[in-house]
């Protein structure tokens, strides 16, 4: 039993570094924003935070922001990830920039 949890540990840690690397840098910022309030390893996903961030305003930065960030959809999103979306895609540029630089200097 304490393997299968040590594995299930392991998995979680994993999900966001996958999102991250497959680029779908929103999906990664809603996940660790959630896990934080759950308060489960708050400094691991900040960290995260800070590095999807930043991806995300260099794409907001370059016009390529749809590429990675999804839009609202009602009928196909919970009510938490339409506010979540709504909130990053009201965002300006220097928003973004500003918390970016806040995750990143907090490691």
């Amino acid at each position: 039993m304490k393997i299968t949890r040590n594995f299930k540990k392991i998995a979680e840690y994993e999900i966001v570094p996958n999102l991250y690397f497959s680029e779908n840098y929103g999906v990664a910022v809603y996940f660790c924003l959630h896990q934080i309030q759950h308060e489960k390893d708050v400094l691991y996903y900040k960290s995260w935070l800070g590095k999807c961030f930043k991806k995300i305003y260099e794409a907001r930065k370059n016009y390529t922001l749809n590429r990675y960030l999804e839009r609202v959809e009602p009928k196909e999103h919970s009510e938490s990830y339409q506010q979540f979306l709504s909130f990053m895609w009201n965002l300006n540029l220097n928003d973004l920039k500003e918390i970016a630089e806040f995750y990143n200097q907090a490691q």
